[in-house]
């Protein structure tokens, strides 16, 4: 998400009316696996690892952005795109290197630290950039049970910390979160 993030503001033009900084501050990652402008999604990002192979771990990851499509072809309501966003950019063909050239250069700092997020940069950055934190939680998790909370941090091993509201805290490592008003509407 981060690499993706990094690739659509390098080469989207600034928007009409934002700032560099206000652009950046439009692109965030809801975690685990979707990158957000404005709140909307506009790419999810879904791993899966695959064991050791030649001594190395190895794993897959797929990667859908929406890229030109119009209000009336959005998958959900919830959804954008890079053109609907004003942040469409002008080389489209070049999204795909520059993301991938930010994924690796992401994978090698996270190599060089032997696999330490916080080494790396990466849990840092981040927790800078995730809308999921610091906001109220509903998250439906693998089993089916949802825990209601306040997401307040990542793990290094980039597990969402939910502190419930029952006052227990859990660090969740796979669910679907979407953030939710109060109850009592504040």
């Amino acid at each position: 998400g981060l690499a993706l993030r990094s690739a659509i503001l390098e080469l989207s033009p600034p928007a009409p009316g934002f700032r560099p900084d206000e652009q950046a501050a439009r692109v965030e990652i809801k975690w685990p696996n979707d990158v957000q402008i404005d709140g909307s999604k506009v790419a999810g990002i879904l791993g899966r690892v695959l064991g050791p192979r030649a001594g190395e771990l190895s794993c897959v990851v797929g990667t859908g952005v929406n890229i030109t499509l119009q209000a009336d072809e959005l998958p959900t309501q919830q959804a954008t795109s890079l053109a609907l966003s004003g942040m469409l950019p002008a080389r489209q063909a070049e999204l795909l290197p520059a993301y991938l050239s930010e994924f690796v250069a992401r994978l090698e700092a996270l190599r060089e630290a032997r696999g330490d997020a916080v080494a790396s940069g990466a849990h840092g950055e981040l927790s800078d950039v995730c809308s999921t934190l610091r906001a109220r939680v509903a998250a439906t998790l693998p089993s089916g049970e949802v825990l209601h909370g306040f997401a307040t941090e990542l793990t290094p091993e980039g597990h969402l910390v939910i502190r419930s509201d029952d006052g227990e805290t859990r660090a969740v490592a796979a669910g679907d979160v979407e953030r939710v008003r109060p109850e009592n509407g504040v």
